[in-house]
């Protein structure tokens, strides 16, 4: 996703930003995660996603991963909310 290292580069965040979870959500049918390590629950209303120093519960109705690869997720369904969480 060029998008979120264009912005970082521009706004100077690049090192900060470097590694943490980032993620867009379009209009809550699909959501692109980047950086994500792991996937420490996954049913159809839930997901927690884990990355470097915090994990993501995505929550919402008929949930499903359309891909995960390399750090980089898919989610696709009607998504309510994501929120973060403690590890």
């Amino acid at each position: 996703m060029r998008l979120f290292d264009l912005i970082a580069s521009k706004t100077g965040a690049d090192e900060t930003l470097s590694g943490c979870v980032r993620y867009t959500v379009l209009d809550g049918k699909k959501a692109f995660f980047q950086n994500v390590k792991s996937i420490s629950e996954y049913a159809p209303e839930r997901l927690i996603l884990c990355a470097k120093g915090c994990c993501l519960v995505v929550s919402g109705e008929k949930l499903s991963l359309v891909s995960y690869c390399d750090g980089d997720l898919v989610v696709a369904g009607n998504i309510c909310a994501v929120e973060r969480c403690a590890l």
